[in-house]
């Protein structure tokens, strides 16, 4: 058994909807947070801590890079289908993904990560 460190977003304009926890003995833990921006928007905020080899993640669309937290790179692309935001980032025990309704400002979600 290992100590979970979970991260959430901070910040004025979202709230927190819904947390889900999952644990799965061979895989590991994931903490799911569903947060609402002012104009009802969702963020969905997926935290795994893997135990094993590893996982694998994928895009639909451009890949692009932001520096978030303090210097670490978050791999995003906007889905050229549905406009919804696909993001993820490496964090010392754990990778976080973020995904966003089409019409959530990048803005916002970096303000959320700074």
């Amino acid at each position: 058994v290992y100590q979970i460190d979970a991260f959430e977003l901070t910040g004025d304009k979202e709230k927190k909807k819904k947390i889900v926890k999952d644990k799965k003995l061979h895989k590991g833990k994931t903490l799911r947070t569903n947060y609402l921006t002012a104009d009802n928007l969702k963020i969905n905020v997926i935290e795994k801590w893997y135990q094993g080899d590893g996982i694998s993640v994928s895009f639909r669309g451009e890949i692009k890079e932001q520096t978030v937290l303090g210097g670490k790179t978050m791999q995003y692309a906007i889905d050229p289908a549905d406009g919804t935001f696909d993001g993820f980032v490496l964090l010392e025990d754990s990778i976080l993904q973020i995904y966003a309704d089409q019409g959530v400002d990048l803005d916002l979600i970096w303000s959320l990560l700074e």
